[in-house]
């Protein structure tokens, strides 16, 4: 039986980037993940401000972010000006720059699928599709739904999922540039189309992404995005194939601050990324919180007491998982979206902080307490003057 002092469970942003840290520190870790080179429905969005910490190397940054587009279930739009405001890629890139990155670095990677775990002595047993391996430690990146969660705490509850379909629909540069620009759009148009949630929009280098994400279990998803398509007036810009792939995933799209009272971690495993529940639960954003969480759970394991990862997750990006859960239902609210965009048209401070919102600019916790409250009086003033 194959051994490794830890094993991690899923190659996407969160497991390779924990894989990276631990195999640069001479730690003997094992990467467990058959699927790639895999795309994934995703808007491959990363703000400003997380971009620079995260280091994505320019040859697979697709497109810039200038502007980014709000409208309403009334048609009505807010153009947001978003100079250097992020990035868009292709998670197949990314994905797999990272998996490949892990191995440079000095994991071992199985392309096997784990099938089955169970701890036996103080030890996990992993069993994949082709082999049977041990180690002393268990890391859980393996997404939503997880199945390292779901033996150990449980799925994560219905009511704290999101469905997400749509398509990657390729499309020559130029013809991009021209109908698209630079610009993200998000449409926040209530029933019948989504239900908590948004259709968005994504220009990248070859291809234009349009998705739908919204409460799980809601909807007719499928139906809802294929009614956009065909009814609304800004998809008549996008030329289908006769073929293409429908991308389909669950997302954690956490409506509660009392979800993250729960600990992930034990004394020999802990989770990461969307199988943490680790997503913004107003933007849908997982990237950052994946790739962080994934260090952050390394260096908990370097410092020898996994359960650090509690607090430094929280001190690191804990303020936007708990201030977005808490105001997530808010946010949602048809009706505020419309006097939101409806404000924002008239006060620059409006869109600012609409801006700081969407594109992740401010941390939510600091933007809640305080930027809000503060800017109130100057919103006021410069729609009623």
């Amino acid at each position: 039986m194959e051994y490794h002092e830890v094993a991690i469970v899923g190659g996407g942003p969160a497991g390779s980037s924990c894989a990276s840290e631990l195999a640069k520190n001479d730690i003997d870790v094992v990467l467990f993940d058959h699927s790639h080179p895999r795309e994934k429905l995703c808007g491959g969005a990363i703000s400003g401000r997380h971009l620079k910490e995260l280091k994505i190397p320019e040859d697979i940054i697709e497109r810039e972010i200038n502007w980014i587009i709000v409208e309403d279930q009334h048609g009505h739009s807010v153009k947001l000006y978003e100079k250097n405001g992020g990035i868009v890629l292709m998670r197949e890139k990314l994905d797999y720059y990272l998996f490949q990155k892990s191995k440079y670095d000095g994991s071992k990677q199985i392309k096997e699928r784990v099938i089955s775990f169970e701890e036996k002595k103080n030890k996990w047993i992993l069993k994949t599709n082709k082999g049977i391996y041990k180690s002393n430690f268990l890391v859980g990146a393996d997404g939503c739904p997880s199945l390292i969660r779901k033996k150990i705490l449980g799925d994560i509850p219905k009511e704290h999922l999101a469905h997400c379909v749509g398509y990657h629909i390729p499309h020559e540069k130029f013809y991009i540039k021209k109908n698209f620009g630079d610009a993200i759009e998000l449409y926040f148009l209530g029933k019948p189309y989504v239900d908590l949630g948004y259709i968005w929009i994504f220009p990248k280098m070859n291809f234009v992404t349009i998705g739908l994400g919204t409460k799980l279990g809601s909807l007719q998803i499928q139906n809802s995005l294929k009614k956009f398509v065909d009814e609304h007036p800004k998809t008549k810009r996008l030329i289908f194939p006769k073929k293409i792939a429908l991308h389909s995933h669950l997302l954690p799209f956490v409506s509660s601050p009392d979800f993250y009272q729960k600990r992930i971690t034990g004394k020999n495993w802990v989770l990461i990324g969307d199988a943490a529940g680790h997503v913004n639960p107003i933007t849908g954003e997982g990237i950052y919180y994946a790739m962080t969480g994934g260090k952050l759970a390394a260096k908990s394991y370097l410092d020898e007491d996994i359960s650090l990862f509690e607090k430094y997750w929280r001190c690191e990006y804990g303020g936007d998982l708990y201030y977005g859960s808490r105001f997530h239902n808010l946010f949602y609210n048809p009706k505020l979206i419309d006097t939101v965009i409806n404000i924002g048209n008239k006060s620059p401070k409006m869109r600012e902080i609409l801006s700081d919102i969407i594109a992740s600019r401010v941390p939510l916790d600091k933007l809640f307490k305080r930027k809000l409250l503060i800017g109130l009086p100057k919103i006021f003033l410069e729609y009623v003057l």
